[in-house]
């Protein structure tokens, strides 16, 4: 009896330590076979988990991001409390320290790993919709640019007409959340992909909270909510909350997601949304016409852009400027090492794979 006893004991007190280490050990194997994540996890349980976080805590009125460090906050208030108030040596404090640190990162990563972070394992899109995907070569970015340029300018003048000033937020959508997930979970139904539960992505105040982090917007795994920053430019917000949006709906990988923005963005009947996804893929190609052939990419950029599209990026740029990044250096090293260790094996740069997916999607 002694001996079950103590068994028990050691079970409970190293818990979420042995959690932990199955999760991780489960996440490994996973990743050796994402057809069964896809099958178990990505469709199976975690829409449950969607489920019931969208139809309990989400239908607060104020974002979960706030909550969720007013909680953490409190705890860390309380926890100093408690041991202030013992009567402990300052070894034994620094060893219950240690432990309570210890069984801290492992309730993180089992909160992380079975509430979202297995999707990270699921099978990828491509090999899901059959695309065949290939970098892009110099040639095909050159007339992807001028494809992408059209379509921008055509998107505009329906939006605008010829009016050449920067367009601003007198022309932002009312419900623009509701717009952006009608239009994901249409084009993720389209796809083959469940789309359980009703994804919320809400705008962050103060104004730069997460653009003085380099980061637009923001995934909050622990409470399954998106998040953007209130700051953006308004011709960014639907882009970026389709983005956000897409990871709540299960998609670990940021190409994937501005894929599924971008097809998003063109869905939607509201022509704000859809010029602001064309504007924001236009970017992407453009960078990467810029990055191979600088002088031909400032010629086609002068000759080939009107006068009203300069102005909105114009504008883009310029609000950007007005929240200057926070440790630039840290944030990227921090987050190429995350997608790293997710098994992203070319880390920050995967946000660029959207101009490979969608050259796989126009072939198919």
């Amino acid at each position: 009896m002694a001996i079950k006893w103590k068994a028990y004991v050691f079970i409970k007190r190293y818990f979420w330590l042995f959690f932990a280490l199955f999760s991780l050990l489960l996440r490994w194997l996973g990743g050796l076979y994402p057809q069964t994540i896809e099958t178990l996890y990505s469709r199976g349980l975690f829409l449950g988990i969607r489920t019931i976080i969208d139809y309990t805590i989400a239908a607060l009125p104020i974002p979960l991001f706030y909550l969720f460090f007013l909680m953490v906050l409190y705890n860390l208030v309380r926890y100093s409390i408690q041991a202030y108030t013992k009567q402990l040596t300052i070894k034994e404090r620094l060893k219950k320290l240690g432990f309570t640190l210890a069984n801290l990162t492992a309730i993180i990563i089992i909160w992380f790993l079975w509430i979202w972070g297995f999707n990270y394992g699921r099978v990828p899109i491509e090999n899901q919709l059959q695309l065949q995907l290939s970098p892009p070569t110099l040639q095909e970015i050159q007339q992807e640019t001028q494809w992408a340029t059209k379509k921008t300018l055509d998107a505009r003048l329906l939006l605008v007409g010829q009016d050449s000033l920067a367009i601003d937020e007198k022309l932002f959508p009312k419900d623009l959340e509701k717009e952006v997930r009608k239009s994901l979970e249409s084009v993720l139904e389209e796809l083959g992909y469940p789309t359980s539960g009703r994804v919320r992505a809400r705008q962050l105040l103060p104004k730069g909270i997460l653009l003085r982090i380099q980061t637009a917007g923001i995934y909050w795994f622990f409470v399954g909510e998106g998040n953007l920053d209130a700051g953006l430019h308004p011709l960014q917000k639907p882009f970026t909350m389709a983005h956000e949006m897409a990871h709540g709906y299960g998609f670990g990988d940021e190409g994937t997601c501005n894929f599924l923005a971008y097809l998003t963005c063109l869905k939607s009947k509201q022509m704000f949304v859809r010029y602001s996804g064309m504007l924001a893929y236009w970017r992407y190609i453009a960078s990467e016409y810029r990055y191979r052939s600088p002088k031909e990419y400032a010629d086609f950029r002068a000759t080939h852009l009107s006068i009203g599209m300069k102005n909105d990026l114009s504008a883009i740029y310029k609000n950007n400027d007005l929240y200057p990044n926070i440790l630039p250096s840290l944030r990227e090293a921090s987050y190429d090492t995350y997608l790293k260790l997710q098994g992203i094996e070319e880390g920050i740069e995967n946000y660029n794979r959207l101009v490979i997916l969608v050259k796989g999607w126009k072939k198919r």
